[in-house]
């Protein structure tokens, strides 16, 4: 079993952009330098393109509390604190570690 964290955000209009290249940027450090990051993906919500869904698969609990501690996740919720008008975060185990979503994909 694997870990799955979520993030839903709600950008403020003016700042997806910033969010998005944040959000891109994590991604290609945190699949890099991070033991036990299996997917790292973002995606637009429905209609409304402020609506950011942040999927992040990990190996084990363990590798998520590791990456909880690291330096990308600080400018993560950093960044959520400071682009967006809300955000709610739920992590759960999944039996496998592809992910389905029917979102586009954003990255």
């Amino acid at each position: 079993m694997s870990v799955l964290a979520m993030v839903k955000m709600t950008a403020f209009p003016k700042k997806r952009s910033e969010l998005l290249q944040t959000l891109e940027t994590l991604k290609n450090i945190t699949c890099t330098t991070d033991l036990g990051c299996v997917d790292y993906r973002f995606y637009q919500e429905g209609d409304n393109e402020n609506h950011i869904i942040l999927m992040v698969e990990w190996q084990t609990q363990e590798n998520l509390e590791a990456y909880q501690d690291s330096n990308q996740y600080k400018i993560l919720m950093g960044a959520i604190s400071l682009l967006c008008e809300s955000s709610e975060m739920s992590i759960g185990s999944v039996p496998s570690s592809r992910v389905t979503d029917t979102h586009l994909p954003l990255s």
